[in-house]
């Protein structure tokens, strides 16, 4: 097992770093070996040794079904850039999985696309790796720097050598590939919940028969790449990666040193939940996943008691686990405008919901109800690009005289 002698930091993104058996520069890319440094800026050749360019983005990795997965702490960005275009993702619908004793978040988010990239699903390793095994990584983070060297006191330069590296860079956001051999599997929390990972030495050159043709570290932005092993002649996603381990001593985040290591999540321990997530076919059941754990409760069910039904709780934006005050209901008045006083509904409604709908009716008599336009006029979407928006929607026909007006607000499903 790695011990680091200050807390490893997150690696937001991706990007990854090889070490190059010939000169560098400051401004080499950030995956370079011998020959032509630019081959890791594109994918893998032939196309069998492509384990998955196409589909690793900066905001993590298209698993197939429309959906996502990446590293949990990177958060949730709205969407993706997957071979070279962006998709939109549903708001309300990412997911930190569990830890493997369900007591808490994992390191890993999973989040679902509007519409899906012409890519086939993937497999997703289902069994972990073991020592040695080779291993490939792809990102999309910072560039490499110079060549460095310190003295074991950690003096840049200093005499005799000690470690060697490279500076990171300051270019961010250009995708990478490189290899490298799992070193060991480890149980280990980034600060961002306790995941199952694997680990990988950065090994220098001609040093040890760990060492790979295009020998790779994680580097700063890193976060959400991927880690591919040919499993069976057949390229598998075998982790996600989420963090950088230092050798004792050095100062995280300006060099990449050899000795140090990549953590990747290890996905294998984690198929039964990521095969949940994919069997999953509503919006819906997806709420009730993502709230329940798996455990089936009722549409017309109300477990905390609090007067919603879980499929109100859903529609509206609500937690189904605690209980809601009636004012989370919509709220019906009136309310004055240029033409005159109208009824008005405020509500809220989960962004993902789109399988159920808020619907606001009106009537002049309670027997004959409409909605839409020339019925209702919607004034209002307050925080359009949050997970639950709120809502003020008025009767398009105001209330004057002897005119009776009526309004309510409902589920439909």
């Amino acid at each position: 097992m790695h011990f680091s002698s200050q807390r490893s930091r997150r690696l937001r993104r991706a990007a990854l770093l090889v070490a190059g058996l010939g000169a560098v520069t400051s401004s080499a890319p950030a995956l370079v070996t011998i020959g032509d440094p630019a081959v890791h800026l594109i994918a893998p050749t032939p196309a069998s040794a492509d384990p998955g360019w196409r589909r690793t983005g900066g905001d993590g990795i298209y698993i197939g079904h429309g959906w996502m997965i990446t590293a949990g702490h990177t958060g949730f960005g709205g969407g993706a850039t997957i071979d070279g275009g962006f998709y939109d993702a549903y708001l309300g619908s990412d997911i930190r999985l569990r830890t493997l004793d369900g007591a808490g978040d994992t390191d890993l988010r999973m989040y679902r696309l509007k519409s899906s990239p012409p890519l086939p699903a993937i497999n997703v390793i289902d069994t972990s790796l073991a020592p040695g095994t080779a291993v490939t990584l792809i990102g999309s983070g910072l560039r490499r720097g110079a060549a460095v060297k310190y003295d074991a006191a950690w003096h840049l330069n200093g005499t005799p050598v000690a470690y060697t590296g490279f500076l990171f860079g300051t270019e961010i956001g250009v995708k990478s590939w490189g290899t490298n051999r799992i070193t060991s599997g480890v149980d280990y929390d980034d600060g961002y919940g306790m995941a199952r990972c694997y680990t990988a030495d950065f090994t220098a050159p001609g040093s040890g028969s760990t060492a790979t043709a295009d020998e790779t570290l994680i580097a700063v932005g890193d976060s959400g790449g991927s880690m591919w092993a040919s499993v069976v002649g057949e390229w598998r996603l075998a982790g996600v990666l989420i963090d950088l381990g230092v050798l004792p001593g050095q100062n995280w985040g300006e060099a990449a040193i050899h000795g140090d290591w990549t953590y990747a999540v290890d996905l294998a321990p984690y198929r039964p939940q990521i095969d949940a997530l994919l069997a999953l076919s509503t919006p819906y059941e997806f709420w009730q996943y993502k709230n329940f754990r798996g455990t089936p409760t009722a549409a017309t069910a109300d477990p905390d008691g609090d007067g919603f039904t879980n499929l109100e709780e859903y529609a509206y934006g609500l937690d189904p686990k605690a209980k809601n005050p009636r004012s989370a209901a919509p709220q019906i008045g009136l309310s004055t405008y240029a033409d005159g006083r109208a009824l008005t509904a405020t509500f809220t409604r989960y962004n993902f919901a789109y399988d159920t709908p808020v619907v606001v009716e009106v009537s002049e008599d309670l027997v004959t109800w409409r909605n839409g336009p020339g019925a209702t006029i919607t004034l209002t979407i307050l925080e359009p690009h949050t997970p639950v928006q709120a809502f003020v929607v008025r009767d398009a026909t105001p209330s004057t005289g002897a005119n009776r007006r009526f309004m309510r607000v409902r589920v439909a499903r």
